[in-house]
């Protein structure tokens, strides 16, 4: 929902239309957010879902830690054979 957000507010500024509008958006992106901080709230109040609740911050950021090391590798120039 951030993404789109800041996709939207990109859009709008330089002018740009997309071709398929999200619905009611940006409004339809705060209540999905709304939603979201909901039942992060509901889970929270439950001793046996906090754990999972604070392991979602863990885990999205081990996932983009790996993502970093996948591109980084990726882009890593080719190590040739050959000696001197």
């Amino acid at each position: 929902m951030f993404t789109h957000l800041q996709f939207r507010r990109a859009m709008r500024e330089s002018a740009l239309r997309t071709g398929f509008p999200a619905l009611l958006s940006p409004w339809s992106n705060y209540a999905c957010l709304a939603f979201i901080g909901l039942v992060a709230a509901v889970l929270l109040a439950s001793p046996q879902t906090r754990a999972s609740v604070w392991a979602i911050p863990v885990w999205v950021l081990a996932v983009w830690l790996a993502y970093r090391v996948r591109e980084r590798l990726r882009r890593a120039p080719a190590v040739t054979g050959g000696g001197a």
